[in-house]
């Protein structure tokens, strides 16, 4: 049975961490549990860190296992720059 909260949006997460939603993507990215489209990997779905969820336009989006983001900023498991990247100007 799912616990209230259990679940978070990248968004929401990265809030509480003091990380953007994309900083909290590209973790998850580097780690293997996003595909380059965004979607979660395989390897996520297979290991139930992620659930999909009804947005309210009718679309569809992704929660993360809140226990499981947490273990994945621990200090010491961050070992890159997880910065947005910045566009050079032209």
């Amino acid at each position: 049975m799912t616990q209230p909260n259990e679940f978070v949006t990248m968004r929401d997460y990265g809030r509480d961490v003091h990380m953007t939603s994309h900083q909290v993507g590209k973790l998850l990215k580097a780690k293997g549990y996003r595909n380059t489209d965004g979607t979660p990997t395989s390897s996520a779905r297979k290991e139930q860190v992620v659930e999909p969820y009804c947005l309210d336009s009718g679309g569809y989006a992704y929660r993360w296992k809140k226990s499981f983001l947490q273990q994945l900023v621990e200090p010491g498991n961050v070992t890159f720059p997880v910065q947005p990247e910045r566009k050079r100007p032209s």
